[in-house]
């Protein structure tokens, strides 16, 4: 049962426009979200669009990176090639050029060359101890161009050259071995002396007589040293005149084995007389507590091996 009254009506009303003021908003609010609805498609469609545009862009490129690259590869390969076969000619003028060269200087040097001999490559055996100096495997033998006789070569100019050679490195050896014993003969009797005279010190009943001893055979040896200092002397001496005259080399190496015989035996009686001079009296006492002493015998085997090193 409706009511007529003004007060119904009024809120009817009141309700009424309430109602349409909802469905105003609500349709604002609709017609907002589909306009946000719209914007937010067109936004997707465009962010759509624009990632497609960059894939078709990135595509483009690899296809044309994938086109470029085997060009690039073989441009490379090409550039590598001509570099290789520029270096194979380099090596290959430089190889020319040095054989050339070589071929050059032999040829120059068996022009020009006085010596017919060489130093070849050559299996050899050592005949003794003093030829370690020669390198292994190699040895002085005459070339096959020996036949070849070359501008200007003679005999006499040969061994002239060899003389001077011989001379230049045989003689500062032969002084130095001269001046070396006679030092080593001088500190050896220092020492047998020395050792001597301290063993003697050592009582009082012995001191006397074996200093006395010492001197003794001292002054018995001295003229024995004296006789080997003038026999190497005139040795050196004949040495030199030798070289001054001979003019052949046909016998230079049986003088050279001989003059090294000699020093052997020279070395063998300075090592009999080293022996001899430093000889040592047995034993002797000493202490009460310690009947007997024997006197330490020093070892010269150092001095014995330094005469008997380098050729001596």
């Amino acid at each position: 049962m409706e009511c007529s009254c003004s007060k119904c009506e009024a809120q009817n009303e009141w309700y009424r426009e309430q109602i349409q003021d909802i469905e105003m908003r609500a349709k604002q609010e609709e017609d907002r979200l589909k306009a946000r609805v719209l914007e937010i498609d067109a936004i997707a469609k465009q962010e759509k669009d624009q990632m497609e545009a960059r894939i078709h862009e990135l595509d483009a490129l690899a296809n044309q990176e994938k086109y470029q690259l085997p060009a690039r590869m073989r441009v490379i390969d090409a550039l590598a090639n001509e570099e290789k076969h520029k270096v194979q000619a380099r090596i290959h003028a430089n190889s020319a050029k040095f054989s050339q060269e070589l071929i050059n200087w032999d040829a120059a040097w068996r022009l020009h060359s006085i010596c017919p001999l060489g130093i070849i490559p050559q299996k050899m055996l050592k005949r003794k101890h003093g030829d370690d100096i020669e390198h292994a495997g190699h040895a002085m033998v005459l070339t096959s161009h020996l036949s070849e006789q070359p501008f200007g070569c003679s005999q006499v100019q040969v061994s002239l050259e060899e003389q001077q050679l011989q001379q230049q490195f045989q003689q500062p050896v032969i002084q130095e071995l001269s001046q070396y014993k006679k030092l080593m003969v001088e500190e050896v009797r220092r020492l047998s002396r020395c050792g001597q005279e301290w063993q003697a010190s050592l009582s009082h009943k012995y001191q006397e007589q074996e200093v006395a001893q010492v001197d003794q055979q001292l002054q018995q040896e001295l003229p024995q040293e004296q006789q080997l200092q003038q026999e190497n002397d005139n040795e050196e001496e004949e040495y030199d005149d030798d070289d001054d005259d001979d003019n052949n080399d046909d016998d230079d190496d049986d003088d050279i084995d001989n003059i090294d015989d000699d020093y052997e035996e020279q070395n063998q009686r300075l090592l009999q007389l080293l022996m001899s001079q430093i000889s040592l009296p047995p034993i002797m006492p000493l202490f009460d507590d310690y009947p007997y002493y024997s006197y330490p015998m020093t070892d010269y085997s150092f001095l014995f091996s330094s005469l008997t090193m380098g050729g001596i």
